[in-house]
């Protein structure tokens, strides 16, 4: 009862408000030249020694979702830019390539302003890659540049640019069931495989923030329960709980002068107590380090952060090749991803706008027999009652228990961290994230829409994988952030559910804790099955322009 009606405050939010916060930032915000001053990294003036820097077409940093003829315009420059991109390339492939190739001291030296970094970021996510840059490497396939199925922890390369398969709602969203990655295979059959359905990556700067501050919890409450200990020499059993999340118990304890740690009673999270919200199974605690398996995995495009972790013997669960010192798939190109490429792909997919919670407020629908004599019309104001009606099912069935729809946010700055140069750069989500954005409350803190716990469960033998991945059970996964969900069927981690009712049915397999929701689901009526589809369905990526 205590979500629903905070269910009922956000209606009003949403139903009062026609215009978020983020929008009317939006429409204040100025254009600015890509090379202005404000965009440097927080405290790094531009150096005075910049080198020329010739870059690709870009859109002047993160875009807002916006449906008007500004944007319109935006959008139609844009796409007449990467035209004639296409033809440049075709007679001076070498050239345009060197567009792409940044370098991170640009960006720690302010020559490559934040806007300037998004747009190379959403162009590298744009890209047709070469093997001239590295496209395939001469692992897995030999002569052959690409494979439909992974080859073990090698990977494919299945696919020539990001977009290729993160497309559903606008690049950067889901994909379809024909754009699976078929990983950890033999490299000749799916049966042999693990099925990977593309997830959208829209606000995942925000679900990194979330994951820092739970992690900081977590351990604040293991040191202070540890020094108790010390102090006492008395056992410490500390229930472990962030943002009203239970992570289970942890059980400290001295014998013979040494700290025991009893880690049995965890729940969802490893014994290090650091949740990981990236990949299907929750394997990566930073979006950096899942971009750069992505890079290998999807694209034989080898970054120079993991050749230095391959180098120093600290990459796990990545096959780069046993190739020379600096080129370990030996296809003669060091450098292939630069840490600088990295750090543009990284602020691209931070700043991108979030999804939002959409109540069907506008319209109306037919209903009845659209073939018979009588065809009968409903106002929304039904829908609006029905979406209420869902989200109170969504929480009393037991499905909120671990997608849980908001999570609040108090610390919104987002820091790109070089893993090689180690330098660094910050970002405010709240003011410099493409809008919507989510909504920030009267004591300042942000509620994001995530629809997930953060935490990995055991979801039973109908969901169960061919493999362990990084460590993780067949059957466990990541608790699936929902947020985005009505623009990205297929459902599931292999996309086997071609509907909503398909995906809770799968939940309820022998050994998954969430046979009981599952079960709930199958006993309502269908009116209230109706009623929490009509919720589901409210959760979707803001309406606006997007041109490939």
């Amino acid at each position: 009862m205590k979500r629903f009606l905070f269910y009922l405050v956000l209606l009003s939010m949403l139903l009062g408000c026609p215009q978020s916060a983020g929008d009317k930032d939006a429409q204040k915000m100025e254009q600015k030249p890509q090379g202005a001053v404000e965009d440097a990294p927080q405290g790094v003036p531009p150096a005075a020694d910049c080198p020329p820097i010739e870059l690709p077409p870009g859109l002047g940093g993160p875009v807002h979702s916006a449906v008007d003829k500004n944007t319109a315009e935006q959008w139609r420059a844009y796409r007449q830019a990467r035209e004639e991109e296409r033809f440049f390339e075709a007679m001076w492939p070498d050239q345009n390539h060197a567009r792409y190739r940044v370098e991170q001291s640009w960006v720690a030296q302010g020559c490559l302003t934040t806007a300037q970094a998004v747009d190379v970021g959403r162009a590298l996510f744009l890209k047709n890659f070469t093997a001239e840059e590295g496209f395939g490497g001469s692992l897995a396939n030999g002569e052959n540049p690409a494979s439909r199925f992974q080859t073990g922890h090698v990977g494919g390369p299945d696919a020539r640019a990001c977009v290729d398969c993160h497309w559903k709602g606008g690049f950067a969203g889901g994909g379809d069931r024909a754009d699976n990655a078929f990983m950890f295979g033999n490299g000749e059959t799916a049966t042999q495989a693990d099925a990977r359905n593309p997830l959208s990556l829209w606000g995942l700067g925000w679900v990194q923030l979330l994951a820092q501050e739970i992690n900081a919890d977590l351990l604040m409450q293991k040191e202070t329960a540890l020094s108790e200990l010390r102090e006492t020499g008395e056992r410490q059993e500390i229930g472990l709980t962030s943002k009203e999340i239970n992570f289970g118990t942890l059980v400290l304890s001295l014998e013979d002068g040494e700290v025991v740690t009893d880690s049995t009673g965890l729940l969802g999270v490893d014994t290090d107590l650091v949740v990981k919200p990236f990949g299907w199974k929750g394997n990566f605690e930073k979006m950096r380090d899942f971009l750069s398996h992505s890079f290998q995995l999807h694209f034989g495009l080898q970054t120079e952060e993991a050749v230095a972790d391959h180098e120093a013997g600290a990459l796990e669960q990545l096959d780069l090749g046993e190739g020379p010192v600096g080129d370990p798939d030996h296809d003669g190109i060091e450098r292939e991803i630069t840490e600088g490429q990295l750090t543009a792909m990284e602020l691209f997919l931070a700043t991108l706008d979030t999804p939002v919670v959409a109540v069907p407020a506008e319209g109306m629908v037919t209903g009845g027999d659209p073939l018979g004599s009588e065809i009968t019309f409903e106002e929304t104001q039904e829908y609006v009652f029905r979406w209420l009606e869902g989200a109170e099912a969504f929480e009393t069935i037991g499905c909120a228990s671990c997608h849980v729809p908001y999570l609040p946010l108090t610390n919104t700055v987002f820091v790109s961290k070089a893993e090689l140069s180690e330098s660094a750069l910050a970002i405010d989500l709240r003011h410099d994230a493409a809008t919507p954005r989510p909504n920030v409350d009267a004591e300042q803190v942000t509620w994001v829409p995530v629809f997930s716990d953060f935490k990995r469960h055991h979801m039973g033998d109908r969901l169960e994988s061919l493999y362990e991945d990084r460590g993780v059970a067949k059957d466990q996964f990541l608790t699936r952030r929902l947020v985005g969900l009505a623009n990205t069927g297929p459902y599931l981690h292999d996309g086997s559910a071609t509907r909503l009712d398909e995906a809770i049915w799968m939940h309820g397999g022998t050994g998954s804790e969430a046979r009981g929701a599952a079960d709930a689901f199958e006993a309502l009526t269908e009116h209230d099955k109706g009623s929490i589809r009509i919720y589901l369905l409210s959760l979707k990526r803001a309406p606006s322009i997007r041109i490939r």
